[in-house]
């Protein structure tokens, strides 16, 4: 998938999998007439995107357990908590990482991938 200048080295499709479902947990968690953007950077062989919103955010309590598989603030309304375990699985299946980063309000996640033609 291309930013800018720059290629990752990952599948469009698995690529839009990973976002899609980190736009959906923003819309499940950010609260009500939440906004949430994606941005994109290279830092020398890396594509960097940022996907953020405006919303309530994770709590301190939270943020250390968002990536861990089945822990959930949202079961009642049918969350898994498998979410984010996916989108850390695909990324780190392309060589790529993801973390959850700061923002001010909100939420902030960050996708690392290596740039097509970078070497691993």
């Amino acid at each position: 998938h291309g930013v800018g200048a720059a290629r990752a080295r990952i599948g469009a499709d698995v690529l839009a999998d990973a976002l899609g479902s980190l736009l959906e947990n923003a819309r499940q968690h950010a609260g009500e007439g939440a906004r949430a953007r994606i941005a994109s950077r290279i830092e020398r062989d890396e594509v960097v995107l940022r996907v953020e919103d405006d919303g309530a955010g994770i709590s301190e309590a939270n943020a250390g357990r968002v990536f861990t598989p089945f822990f959930t603030t949202a079961r009642e309304r049918g969350g898994s908590g498998l979410g984010l375990t996916i989108v850390r699985a695909l990324i780190e299946a392309h060589g790529g990482a993801v973390t959850l980063a700061r923002a001010r309000p909100g939420a902030a996640f960050e996708i690392r991938l290596p740039a097509a033609g970078a070497a691993l």
